[in-house]
Formats: structure tokens, sequence, C-alpha cells
């Protein structure tokens, strides 16, 4: 009897340890996805404003904080995969991460972002907003028109909508994975005074011609 009882003690000791274990790691994920965006909040009124000085300072505090968050998050999938039992905040924040990653932890981990799409633990647009970020890095079209680049053409910044695949398809592809119709998302833009263009007759070799000329 009494074996019983102490067996039950340590059973119900481990499984609080492991509770207690999981809301830290959760804890220490959402407090990294707030300092994730607060840095990104503050970066785009610097783009509008083009002040070069402001921005380099944000992206230098921002690069800062994005290794530190590299360094807790890709620790946690080496070392024992994605968590389970995480709330929507954790799950959001190992996504945010990686998406601001260099290319090369990206690529390494989107097959788990992916994974984590498809059971439903991150949104669609999540894996999508990876994958067109891949995409753009190797120098190829995007799928669902998330990614933007910045020009100078005759001393004015305009950004562009990277080129996309299959751009008469666009908003039924952007639908599929929970995106906005492109028109929204190029007036989020607006609102907060940038101009995005997107023209559907510019290929990949076009838009870096573009990006060279000053």
């Amino acid at each position: 009897m009494k074996s019983r009882i102490l067996l039950a003690l340590l059973l119900n000791v481990s499984c609080c340890c492991m509770a207690q274990e999981s809301l830290s790691v959760d804890s220490m994920l959402c407090a990294i996805r707030d300092k994730d965006q607060s840095i990104r909040q503050k970066i785009m009124p610097m783009l509008a404003s083009g002040n070069q000085d402001s921005i380099m300072a944000v992206v230098v505090q921002m690069n800062m904080i994005d290794k530190e968050n590299q360094t807790f998050v890709f620790g946690l999938l080496d070392n024992q995969g994605w968590p389970d039992g995480l709330s929507d905040k954790a799950n959001s924040a190992i996504f945010l991460v990686i998406d601001h990653a260099e290319f090369a932890a990206q690529e390494k981990y989107y097959p788990v972002v992916k994974e984590k799409a498809e059971q439903g633990i991150i949104g669609k647009e999540d894996a999508a907003t990876l994958q067109d970020r891949i995409l753009m890095k190797k120098g190829e079209m995007q799928v669902y028109g998330t990614q933007t680049t910045r020009v100078v053409i005759n001393g004015e910044n305009i950004n562009y909508l990277w080129p996309v695949k299959n751009p008469d398809q666009l908003d039924k592809l952007r639908k599929e994975v929970n995106l906005p119709p492109i028109a929204e998302y190029i007036a989020v833009f607006e609102k907060q005074g940038i101009k995005l263009v997107w023209d559907k007759s510019l290929s990949v070799d076009d838009l870096k011609a573009k990006m060279i000329q000053k």
C-alpha cells in the first residue's frame, strides 16, 4: 500500500515538473514574440520617413534581438524538436524567429514549419510567407505575393512586390492559405505612407536590373 502511494506521489511530482517546464518554455517563447514584434513596429514608421540614421539604429537593435531569440529557439528545435502543447502565441514565436532568420536557417527549418501548418499548429499563411521568402532569396518567383523589395529610382524609394509565378491566380492562391486579396495587402502599405508597386510584367531579372540602377 505504501509503495503504491509513494509511486503515485512520484508520478504526480514528475507530472508537475513537466508541466512547469512546459509552462516556462511557453512563457519564454511568448516574451520572445513580444520582443520580435515590438522592434518591428518601431521600424515601419522609420522606413516611411526615409531617415537613414534612425533606420540603421533600429536595424542594429533588431538584429541583436533576433540573434538572442534565435539562440533560444534554434537550440530548442535542435535538442527536442517543436514542443507539443504550446499556446498559440508561443507557436507563433517559433515561426517568427525562423521567418526572420538568415536564409540557411529558414531553409533548414522550413520543413517543420510546413508540417506544423498542415497540422493546424500555426497558420497556413505562415508557411506560405516563409516559402515566398526562401524563393525570393534564391532569386526565384514567389507564389503567394507576400514579399517585397525596395528600389531607389531617381532618389525615390519605391517598394516593389517581388515577381509572382502565377499573377492571374494570385488572389485564389492567397485565399487557399488564408491571406487577403493582394489589393488589400498593398493598401496596408499605402496607409503607412509606403508606396508599393505591383508590376505583373516584371520578371526577376527586370526587377534586379532596377535594383542596380541609381
